[in-house]
């Protein structure tokens, strides 16, 4: 390597967006990027621990370690930037203009992956030492923590495990934390209709519909609250949606079915545990805050992937249990994506936050549903012998 002054990237040459963001709220200078060899807004890389922790969590978020580490059969590190990939642009240059070496790419990854191996709880690790290796990417991994959580809530009682889900949740109350305004305007749906009525003017009929208004389309009353996805039984939650497409499709109507539909405003400022929006780059410094973005993506999927209603009593249970961990948190309500809509689902624990808003009900009739489906990876039969196993 003949490269004597620091090593700089460049914001152009990061492809991934969260490593973007980062360089340009780093106070990038006019340097050199070791990558393209241009003058342009950078950040040095070089004995930069923090850069260097998250550079190796992205690797960890796109790549399993089998593609990264030769001893498992992969690539040399450094490899998998010399084509096409998600973390930087594949334009890096040797200059060799009086015929020395040159910097190597090799030298700029391993600049970036300084200490591959965290030191206790501190940076991140890109090689598993204690369970061999990272067999999935981040992306296809799942939190340890929450399975341990789900586990114990099938043998024993609630209240012996929330103290233990509180505790956890303390660590990082600061980045699910969300503010809902005074007046945010939110919607909610309820299937079916006041009442109906053939109206005649003129000798002329009309069937008209009237929906559900104020407390008949608000949160039930305690005693007539059935097990919800995050109350227990006799626990009234008020269950809003960011627009009505989202309130409309979360109560699963049928078509055919004529739906009452509202709006509620925030009557102060509240405060929400945001599970929808859990930022990578919020938790990419250490091992330990890479597995508590696991824990928090795990729980919006649970939050939000469909129970079958045979299934809501015991699929339930761990839902229930995070959202109850949240309100003894201090929270108003929790935050978690729809999973039949781009919207978003909000749950208010205490209904009376909510004012109905006058005059805004109206009445909806479910014309057709759609249905979208992808393949899955599948096989017939498990594969016997040979070099292959299933986990």
């Amino acid at each position: 390597m003949k490269c004597d002054a620091a090593l700089f990237l460049c914001k152009e040459c990061a492809k991934d967006g969260n490593l973007k963001l980062y360089i340009n709220a780093s106070n990038p200078t006019e340097n050199k990027c070791c990558i393209c060899k241009k003058n342009g807004k950078s950040i040095s890389i070089e004995n930069n621990q923090e850069t260097a922790n998250i550079f190796k969590s992205l690797i960890r978020f796109y790549f399993s370690e089998d593609v990264y580490n030769p001893h498992w059969g992969g690539k040399e590190l450094y490899r998998i930037f010399e084509s096409e990939n998600p973390i930087l642009e594949n334009r890096f240059t040797i200059e060799n203009d009086d015929g020395d070496d040159e910097l190597e790419l090799s030298d700029v990854i391993s600049a970036l992956t300084s200490e591959p191996k965290a030191s206790g709880k501190l940076g991140v690790s890109i090689y598993d030492n204690v369970n061999g290796y990272y067999g999935h990417n981040l992306q296809n991994s799942r939190s340890e923590v929450y399975r341990s959580f789900l586990g114990d809530s099938l043998k024993v009682n609630h209240y012996l495990i929330e103290d233990k889900v509180i505790n956890y949740l303390k660590n990082f109350v600061d980045k699910i934390t969300t503010e809902i305004p005074i007046n945010t305007r939110l919607s909610r749906c309820r299937i079916g209709t006041k009442d109906a009525k053939l109206k005649v003017r003129k000798m002329i009929g009309k069937r008209i519909v009237f929906p559900y208004q104020r407390e008949d389309v608000s949160a039930p009353p305690p005693h007539l609250a059935t097990n919800g996805r995050l109350n227990r039984p006799g626990v009234s939650f008020l269950y809003l949606a960011s627009d009505e497409n989202t309130a409309i499709s979360e109560v699963k109507p049928h078509p055919g079915h004529e739906v009452s539909v509202a709006n509620f405003d925030s009557k102060r400022n509240l405060k929400f545990a945001n599970f929808k929006d859990a930022d990578f780059k919020k938790f990419w410094l250490t091992d330990e805050e890479l597995n508590r973005y696991l824990f928090l993506r795990d729980v919006n999927q649970h939050f939000s992937i469909p129970i079958p209603p045979t299934n809501t009593s015991l699929g339930y249970i761990g839902t229930q249990m995070i959202s109850n961990s949240i309100r003894q948190l201090g929270f108003d309500g929790i935050i978690y994506k729809s999973s039949v809509t781009p919207g978003t689902n909000y749950v208010c624990f205490n209904s009376f936050d909510f004012n109905y808003a006058d005059k805004s009900s109206k009445v909806c009739k479910i014309s057709s549903l759609k249905y979208e489906y992808i393949d899955c990876e599948y096989e017939l039969e498990q594969e016997v012998g040979g070099d292959v196993s299933y986990f």
